[in-house]
């Protein structure tokens, strides 16, 4: 909930600032301090906070978890810290406990091109450092062409190969990992591709194998203007089924359509079954809404088979930030409200959540900013 609060108020603050044009007097954020706060026992207790820490361009170089103890004050509860090098590229992170032992870091490296060529991940939680990493080769043109996984005990986990031509088009690929099967055992899953493009760029055909175990099955695709025409399945070298887009004349005397049935087993259904007899139907919904002369949003009303079920209304302050927003069920009458409130530089500072005309929730972010 909280992340799709922020996403909607990040939004109408960034729409104000278009409309406005003066984004660029918006001094840039160097902390946010994020608190939720849930009714308990007829008041507001604090239950969460959070911490986050950016450098002048914006990238996230700390963040931090509390703990609420019951007289209400804070404990941290486990930080991570991001690096990153002088170009700005992310190599490192950190988590470390309340006590600031290390539980867990990746570390990340490059060529001389500033291309990721491994990836190490170290988890401390046991005690002993369980080392993982990843390591990615580049073709001549630039593409990713081989990437590898090890874990701790230095046992390759997984391979992908890319085969790309000089036109950026990838030709072929070649995977392999591990996954459990029906049995919970761990087998090796393989798959091979091979892709045919014709002198447009565009797909025609894919042939992939694949193998799981001692069972391989084959899928041959046509491709028509990017889109899937035809594909043929195999499973152990027997064809199991045929499908073809039915745009042409699919009658019985055409030879240029043969359909290959599925063979019948033991999980399919009749040919009389009604998938939809079996589906709960929700009730048909529209949303309509009403705006003003400044394109907000105003009013909303949402029904269900033609009978509205609610009706949301939103209101604006001189500065054009929504500032309220409440909704009435008409079920019941109930109603819910989001009253929102926001500092000098349009930033979202509280939101505050009533139900029935009664506090419920609140969210709080206090900003510290960097000097213009």
């Amino acid at each position: 909930m909280i992340k799709n609060w922020l996403k909607k108020l990040a939004f109408a603050s960034l729409t104000f600032l278009a409309i406005n044009g003066n984004a660029q007097e918006r001094p840039k954020v160097k902390k946010e301090i994020r608190q939720n706060y849930k009714l308990q026992n007829t008041q507001l207790d604090l239950s969460t906070q959070v911490e986050t820490e950016f450098d002048i361009f914006g990238k996230i170089v700390q963040h931090s978890e509390y703990d609420v103890l019951p007289e209400g004050k804070t404990q941290l509860n486990q930080q991570t810290v991001h690096k990153y090098n002088q170009t700005g590229q992310k190599i490192g992170t950190v988590i470390y406990d309340a006590n600031s032992a290390t539980l867990w870091t990746e570390d990340i490296f490059f060529d001389n091109q500033n291309r990721i060529i491994k990836t190490q991940q170290t988890d401390y939680k046991s005690g002993q450092a369980q080392r993982n990493y990843a390591t990615t080769e580049y073709d001549q043109y630039g593409n990713a062409a081989l990437s590898k996984t090890f874990n701790h005990q230095n046992e390759q986990t997984s391979e992908k190969r890319r085969t790309f031509n000089d036109k950026d088009e990838m030709i072929a690929s070649q995977d392999w990992f591990y996954v459990q099967n029906e049995e919970k055992k761990w087998v090796k899953r393989s798959s091979r591709n091979q892709n045919e493009f014709n002198s447009q760029g565009h797909l025609i055909k894919s042939t992939s194998d694949f193998q799981e175990g001692k069972k391989k099955w084959r899928e041959v695709k046509y491709f028509e203007n990017c889109a899937l025409v035809e594909c043929d399945k195999y499973i152990n070298g027997k064809l199991v089924s045929h499908y073809r887009k039915q745009e042409r004349d699919t009658t019985a005397n055409n030879p240029g359509y043969n359909v290959i049935p599925i063979p019948k087993t033991d999980y399919e259904h009749p040919d009389d079954y009604d998938p939809l007899a079996y589906i709960p139907h929700t009730e048909y919904r529209t949303v309509t809404f009403k705006t003003d002369k400044n394109g907000n949003i105003i009013k909303k009303v949402v029904r269900e088979q033609s009978e509205v079920f609610s009706v949301t209304y939103f209101t604006y302050d001189e500065k054009n930030q929504l500032v309220k927003e409440k909704t009435i069920f008409k079920a019941d009458d109930s109603t819910e409200e989001h009253i929102y409130q926001y500092d000098e530089y349009q930033n979202l500072t509280r939101e505050t959540i009533l139900k029935n005309e009664l506090a419920t929730e609140e969210h709080a972010i206090k900003y510290e900013y960097y000097s213009n």
